[in-house]
């Protein structure tokens, strides 16, 4: 469905796209990527790099590829921003070959096109490449952040690995991220929960200063999954009892 104010957009020069295109949800952004190949504007790498997250959004692997051959024809593969968002879209897309080859011929490497492959493969169930990306990245002396770690902790659930979940937990802890970040809480929490040391799990989960409706979730599935069915049920009425207090 086109934005309200479409009509309009034909007198905007590629900035003015672009910042309509961040704008919008997804499908409205994409209304307005259409209107702008009609006008005859061409994108940017600023542009690209807005869109690429709006076609892994909507799972549209069409566009993404037109997307795709256009930033090779007009060489704005060896952008950064561009790659980095091109080997995220094919990660969502589940195609994480397609996401290597971007990553391979990338001349400069962040903190970000690192994370974005080993999410790649972490995402799509290949945690032992996944977690080869992760001890590449460390021999680069690239040093992890938050967003890594929370792949991290996927990778070593997927790989039963319980003497490296030590390890995730005295790296976070040392950077005191439980305190900061729920996101890196749940991560923790689903991590331990799915290798089983559901006393870990809850001791993370207790010392979460924010608990959403995920970090709840995550420990009550850990139970149930685990065949403690009355620990699950116990937590879902605390979750209800925390709902009830919490303030709007």
């Amino acid at each position: 469905m086109l934005p309200e104010n479409y009509s309009m957009i034909c007198l905007l020069e590629t900035g003015s796209w672009t910042a309509l295109i961040s704008g919008y949800c997804p499908a409205e952004a994409s209304a307005v990527l259409h209107e702008m190949k009609l006008e005859g504007v061409n994108m940017d790498p600023v542009t690209v790099a807005s869109i690429l997250p709006v076609c892994a959004q909507l799972d549209d692997t069409v566009s993404g590829m037109l997307i795709h051959l256009y930033v090779v024809k007009n060489g704005l593969e060896f952008d950064l921003v561009v790659s980095n968002n091109l080997i995220y879209m094919y990660a969502k897309f589940g195609i994480p070959g397609h996401a290597l080859r971007f990553f391979d011929k990338m001349v400069v490497r962040d903190i970000v096109s690192w994370n974005s492959i080993i999410a790649a493969y972490e995402q799509n169930n290949d945690p032992i490449h996944a977690h080869g990306f992760f001890n590449e990245m460390q021999r680069f002396g690239v040093q992890p952040d938050s967003l890594t770690l929370v792949s991290l902790a996927s990778i070593v659930a997927q790989l039963n690995d319980c003497q490296s979940s030590r390890s995730v937990h005295g790296f976070i802890m040392r950077r005191d991220w439980l305190m900061e970040d729920v996101v890196i809480g749940n991560a923790v929490v689903d991590m331990d929960a799915k290798l089983g040391v559901l006393g870990f799990a809850r001791a993370v989960f207790e010392g979460l200063p924010i608990k959403d409706v995920i970090s709840w979730n995550t420990l009550i599935t850990g139970y149930a999954q685990s065949g403690y069915v009355s620990e699950a049920i116990q937590v879902y009425q605390m979750m209800e009892e925390y709902t009830e207090i919490m303030p709007n």
